[in-house]
């Protein structure tokens, strides 16, 4: 991911490319390992659904 305060035009249109991926922003489930991702994910689309793979693992214990 590229740092989103050097380079945010570039960070904006990567995100927007993970969006595309996505077949249903509000019903897919992303899971990524870095919480700078998440972040960077959320700011751009506040609809996406994305947890770190800690929240991920927390959230399969609980069940």
């Amino acid at each position: 991911m590229v740092f989103d305060e050097l380079n945010p035009e570039v960070c904006e249109k990567l995100c927007r490319r993970v969006y595309e991926l996505a077949d249903n922003l509000k019903h897919d489930l992303f899971i990524t390992p870095s919480r700078y991702v998440k972040a960077t994910l959320t700011k751009y689309n506040p609809q996406i659904r994305i947890v770190t793979l800690e929240e991920a693992v927390a959230q399969r214990k609980d069940q």
